[in-house]
């Protein structure tokens, strides 16, 4: 050390040196922890999103589990549609 700087650096901070460099760090620690606790609440408002996306489409498929016309859609819909299935070129 030589002049109280380590290896001579000199931030410009003068005899508030250290106070600048451990508020950064506070304020940077801060920043950290409030990236980190926003980053769990997504991560847990995601997962209750996909539990219930999976539990509306289960309870789809059994309202909508028997063979029957889809709702909407006209004569001339479905033998477009069936025509389109059966076309030579689809592989």
């Amino acid at each position: 050390m030589r002049n109280g700087l380590l290896w001579g650096w000199d931030f410009g901070f003068g005899e508030y040196g250290d106070i600048c460099i451990y508020s950064d760090l506070i304020v940077l620690y801060s920043f950290l922890g409030v990236k980190i606790i926003i980053g769990v609440n997504l991560v847990s408002y995601a997962i209750g999103r996909r539990a219930g996306m999976e539990a509306r489409r289960a309870e789809d498929e059994a309202i909508n589990n028997f063979e029957r016309d889809p709702i909407g859609e006209g004569k001339e819909e479905q033998v477009c549609g069936l025509s389109l299935y059966m076309s030579p070129g689809r592989v």
